[in-house]
């Protein structure tokens, strides 16, 4: 039963740490999350791709041939002319974790990361606009926790150490079409490719052979449309809708360094339906974004994929909220201020008797070690962008936090809280 326990624990659809937090796109990340009206060009391809359209439209030759710089007018013009606008930003990002049961000593991961995200964008006449995202998250090392408290059915409590490595890699297409000035609709293809390991050992043991390696991995499709309004010269809104996708994934376990088996697991992402709108004010914009996100159809089809493990868990859809401003400058460039609100999107699952057995029947997971979308967070972020004639540059900062408690009589009682800070910078460059 031992065994049977640390696959319970380890061997659950979780995202990889730095997914359900990161924003990719500069203005995702620098706004507390807003993504429907603010994303532009290839950024714009995982949120709303209808802002693809916000690329720089291919220009012909230069015709002029009266100004004595001719040749330098020529070559800027000729620059512009490609309507292609490339992509990248970089954050550093520090995160803090920590898991606290009565009896135990607390349960920290503390990770620093250097994320990126990159793209390009063409728009080769006004009306239509295509593009390219890329968000490669590697993983070289894997995340060690030490002495993670654990319940194992009919038994005390114990703690063990264990060692999680996942990488994921998101590639999206996008297209746009613009069929008037005020409106305008897009479509994305969306690939996630998701690889983890994970191995773990009893705390008292440390260094003796592994009671359960395990691999997994899989690749998944979601589709995104959106589409942007001009309801006037001073309002916008911006729509999406993402599907969901049950992800399968396929992999090996071995228990005690025996012959590694084949195992299968399932996890879930959710539909998301997004509404954001701006005005613009004298002193610059304020904007608002309202994102459902359809946890809980994912709910049945959530499978541990151990003998005896959830078969499903205890999903909840999710309302976000986010709202904020920006303070324009008389040269066009402006700051940003925002607030993000990311209820939890997990209840406690099945009570538990003395013994660990489920009170409820089949066991139904609720929150676990790690999963942070299981705790409430708040999102404070704020920005600067800089114009150039060619190009932009964004640099900013968002701040999160989250808790949540899990009462006694549910599996994983105990305090959870995070923090997580994160410098950015990005911007887009026109050819």
């Amino acid at each position: 039963m031992f065994y049977m326990g640390i696959l319970l624990l380890l061997f659950q659809p979780k995202k990889s740490i730095g997914q359900s937090f990161i924003f990719p796109g500069i203005q995702p990340s620098t706004e507390a999350g807003l993504s429907q009206t603010n994303t532009r060009a290839s950024s714009a391809i995982l949120w709303n791709p209808a802002n693809l359209i916000f690329t720089q439209t291919a220009e012909g030759k230069n015709q002029s041939s009266t100004s004595k710089d001719k040749s330098r007018v020529k070559k800027a013009s000729k620059s512009r002319s490609l309507g292609i606008e490339g992509y990248g930003d970089f954050s550093l990002l520090s995160v803090s974790y920590t898991y606290k049961r009565s009896g135990f000593d607390p349960t920290t991961i503390n990770v620093t990361a250097p994320p990126v995200s990159m793209g390009v964008a063409w728009r080769p006449q006004d009306k239509f606009a295509l593009g390219i995202f890329f968000v490669p998250r590697p993983s070289s090392k894997g995340q060690e926790v030490s002495k993670l408290p654990y319940e194992q059915q009919g038994s005390e409590p114990t703690t063990v150490n264990a060692v999680q490595q996942s990488s994921s890699v998101i590639t999206a297409v996008g297209f746009a079409f613009k069929p008037n000035k005020s409106f305008s609709l897009g479509l994305s293809i969306i690939e996630t490719a998701e690889d983890g390991g994970f191995s773990a050992i009893p705390s008292d043991e440390d260094g003796g052979t592994p009671l359960i390696q395990m691999s997994s991995k899989g690749s998944f499709f979601q589709f995104l449309i959106g589409g942007r309004f001009a309801v006037n010269p001073l309002t916008t809104l911006g729509v999406s809708f993402k599907t969901s996708v049950v992800k399968n994934y396929t992999g090996e376990v071995s228990l005690a360094g025996g012959t590694p088996e084949p195992a299968t697991k399932q996890g879930y992402a959710p539909s998301v339906f997004a509404l954001g709108a701006e005005r613009m004010m004298n002193f610059g914009q304020i904007f608002g974004e309202y994102r459902r996100e359809g946890w809980g159809a994912g709910a049945s089809v959530t499978k541990s994929g151990t003998p005896g493990g959830a078969e499903s868990k205890a999903y909840k859809d999710t309302n976000i909220i986010i709202l904020g401003g920006r303070y324009k400058f008389k040269n066009g460039n402006y700051a940003s201020g925002s607030l993000g609100f990311y209820p939890s999107n997990v209840g406690f699952g099945s009570g538990i008797d003395a013994s660990g057995n489920s009170n409820d029947g089949d066991l139904v997971s609720g929150v676990e070690f790690g999963d942070f979308d299981a705790l409430d967070r708040r999102i404070l972020a704020g920005s600067y962008r800089h114009r150039f004639s060619e190009s932009y540059l964004v640099g900013g900062f968002n701040y999160q936090t989250g808790s949540r408690k899990v009462p006694s009589g549910y599996k994983g009682p105990g305090e959870y809280s995070m923090s997580i800070f994160t410098l950015a910078v990005g911007g887009g460059k026109s050819f």
